[in-house]
């Protein structure tokens, strides 16, 4: 209707903080909030905030931040971002993203070094897209036409430390599982290897506050665990599968790698962006799925190992959920509506 204001949607997952700093000699109680860089310069209170995890260097949080902002101001708006201890009410790190530069639907993971002692943050940007951007990008000429749309619902991993640690897992596609191993194997054994890697874009506090251009990643984190012997997430991984790589005798596979969040005490290690260690991996081949999982079917699978140390034990449930973009186009013209969070079309009812 006419002056009727619509708005866009940008989420703000903030997955967990590692070895955060001490406060005036205190462990922090830390908490995250989301707010417009309007809001943030009009000094207004956040109207989206986390749970305060109470006395915790070490934090994992669940629900996503949100914010809301007027379409007509997508080019004048962000979204600011910021780190909170509870008790002293100090910043521990604070940025902002502009909207326009967030692409719509696509999922933007992003790793942020606060510090040399190894303060480490770990988040998830998303734009929500309008049905009509939804639509084109699932349509027959959109991007994501003739995907199958996965869901692995991961629960723990044993004997993955010898001491309790935040461990995280990173989700990918590729498209030879044999390439891929020998790659793994080569980057587990020798630190100087060039496929060692960071599995997503990592950006440096160089000041007080910073804006952040976000990045494109091959990669999704799925969540980080709170520090454990054995770490649980009991949360879905979300991918888009091309639907020639699940045809018979495909070599690709679905890879699960396994981070220790960590730090290096070596204060040139800051620059290098070694704030995550390789851990070792597992993988379900695509190629399987295809004649052991129907449409909308949720299915027990078993993992296979494919590299990693001796204590690494990959023997978590894992159930598939496969959808294909005709069904949820047909669910978008059915509802009118986009189910919005940062798992995008996972958030459909599960099959009955």
């Amino acid at each position: 209707p006419p002056g009727t204001t619509t708005f866009c949607s940008l989420y703000v997952q903030v997955h967990a903080a590692i070895n955060l700093p001490l406060v005036q000699g205190a462990v922090p109680s830390p908490f995250a909030l989301a707010k417009t860089t309007s809001e943030q310069k009009a000094k207004q209170q956040a109207k989206s905030t986390t749970e305060v995890d109470r006395n915790a260097r070490n934090a994992v949080w669940r629900d996503p931040l949100k914010v809301d902002i007027p379409r007509h101001r997508i080019r004048e708006e962000g979204v600011f971002v910021a780190l909170v201890d509870y008790s002293s009410k100090r910043y521990l790190s604070k940025f902002t993203v502009q909207a326009e530069s967030l692409v719509p639907g696509q999922q933007h993971h992003m790793g942020l070094i606060l510090n040399e002692e190894g303060s480490y943050v770990l988040f998830t940007l998303l734009r929500e897209p309008t049905l009509d951007e939804e639509m084109e990008r699932y349509g027959p000429n959109g991007p994501m036409a003739g995907m199958l749309h996965l869901e692995f619902t991961l629960k723990q991993l044993t004997g993955s430390s010898r001491e309790p640690c935040s461990l995280m897992v990173v989700t990918m596609v590729v498209e030879e599982l044999a390439k891929y191993s020998q790659a793994a194997a080569e980057a587990l054994t020798d630190p100087h290897s060039k496929a060692r890697r960071v599995p997503f874009a990592t950006v440096y506090m160089t000041e007080p506050e910073i804006v952040i251009t976000p990045q494109e990643s091959s990669s999704k984190v799925s969540y980080v665990s709170i520090p454990s012997l054995n770490p649980a997430w009991d949360c879905p991984a979300i991918l888009d599968v091309p639907r020639t790589k699940m045809a018979p005798g495909s070599k690709a596979a679905v890879v699960f790698e396994f981070y220790r969040c960590g730090f290096v005490s070596d204060p040139a290690g800051f620059h290098e962006g070694k704030r995550v260690f390789f851990h070792g991996s597992s993988a379900v081949p695509l190629g399987l799925l295809c004649d052991s999982v129907k449409f909308g079917e949720r299915r027990a699978l078993a993992l296979s190992a494919v590299v990693g140390d001796s204590n690494l034990k990959p023997q978590f449930d894992v159930k598939c959920v496969v959808r294909d973009s005709t069904g949820y186009l047909n669910f978008l013209k059915e509802t009118g509506e986009v189910p919005c969070s940062l798992t995008g079309p996972a958030d459909l009812p599960s099959p009955s």
